[in-house]
């Protein structure tokens, strides 16, 4: 596994989608963009991001 450093350089809005796991059915959901310190050229990254309430 390879450690990497990455900023946050978008977030989209938060939505509501179902969960089995969560106690209220319910988790939210957000995009994000993440991208690898350097130059303005280095790679991105879209990723979920979830948090149960």
């Amino acid at each position: 596994m390879e450690t990497k450093i990455l900023k946050v350089v978008r977030q989209g809005e938060a939505f509501s989608v179902q969960s089995k796991q969560s106690e209220s059915g319910q988790i939210q959901k957000c995009n994000i963009v993440l991208k690898e310190l350097g130059s303005k050229f280095e790679n991105e990254y879209v990723c979920a991001m979830l948090r149960t309430r």
